[in-house]
């Protein structure tokens, strides 16, 4: 079984370079430029795992966490936030199951992945 990756930031750029790695590695992925678009994604299919950014337009991360919660889908998968945000990982302990900053390293974040979905891998 192929795990189903939801890739959400705002910069196309990110996604694209997360979407191609993550595809080399055997994951499905879909992506959403925004809050809005990762809401509507999780609502038509419940990915396996979110990869979520923090600062976007329509809607933050802040306020996708909120909005999964409050519609019961929170807990249906971990999420791995990805932020540019000074201290935005410190703030989300307890939130959300993993988090790195931006700059990342692409095989740090494909091992965070690795241990946040050890049944697909």
């Amino acid at each position: 079984m192929t795990a189903d990756v939801l890739v959400v930031d705002d910069d196309p750029g990110i996604r694209m370079v997360l979407a191609d790695m993550l595809e080399l590695e055997g994951y499905t992925v879909r992506t959403a430029s925004d809050g809005i678009e990762a809401l509507e994604r999780c609502e038509a299919q419940t990915p396996d795992l979110m990869i979520l950014d923090l600062m976007m337009p329509r809607l933050d991360g802040m306020g996708v966490i909120g909005a999964l919660t409050e519609r019961g889908l929170r807990e249906r998968f971990p999420v791995l936030v990805l932020t540019a945000r000074h201290g935005g990982c410190a703030q989300l302990r307890g939130t959300v199951e993993d988090c790195a900053e931006k700059p990342f390293d692409i095989d740090e974040v494909l091992a965070r992945i690795a241990r946040l979905l050890p049944a697909a891998t």
